[in-house]
């Protein structure tokens, strides 16, 4: 289906068109850590960009409607399953098929400076397991380690700039 990931959470067809996206919350109290997440996928609305539905049928040649219901089961029974595997051995066992599946394999970016005053390219070498964050290789070789939360990436100008 030409799916691919964009660093660190979304869900994109062909690379340009969004579809999905997961975003996490956590909180940690008592020696307890608390998640909450949450998951949207667009299964039937074909605006602003396109829909599973709508991929499906091209694929097939033929209108597919996969349905929420269809699509929520299988999405729940296959979680359900990889939350276990996650509590038992963390992100590795994932690594692979995440990087399988997302879309910045050895991609050049343009890194722009906190103060915005510099911009570096840097080629995209992988993420950290422990920490998730994006690994990049800048031309001086210097190895940059960027995080989620105070890094966004701009796909379509190729731009990983700090949030505000």
């Amino acid at each position: 289906m030409n799916i691919g990931i964009k660093w660190p959470n979304d869900i994109y067809y062909n690379k340009t068109q969004k579809v999905g996206g997961i975003i996490c919350q956590s909180s940690y109290t008592g020696r307890v850590f608390d998640i909450t997440i949450g998951i949207g996928i667009n299964i039937s609305n074909k605006q602003p960009t396109t829909c599973m539905d709508e991929i499906a049928s091209n694929l097939k040649k033929e209108q597919v409607v996969l349905g929420r219901s269809t699509v929520l089961a299988s999405f729940c029974n296959q979680f359900e399953s990889a939350m276990r595997e996650f509590q038992m051995n963390g992100f590795e066992p994932f690594m692979k098929d995440y990087l399988d599946t997302w879309i910045h394999t050895n991609e050049i970016l343009t890194v722009i400076s906190d103060a915005e005053t510099t911009r570096t390219k840097a080629r995209v070498t992988g993420i950290s397991s422990e920490t998730g964050m994006l690994l990049a290789e800048a031309e001086n070789g210097q190895v940059l380690e960027l995080f989620p939360d105070t890094h966004s990436l701009n796909l379509m100008d190729k731009l990983l700039y700090k949030k505000k």
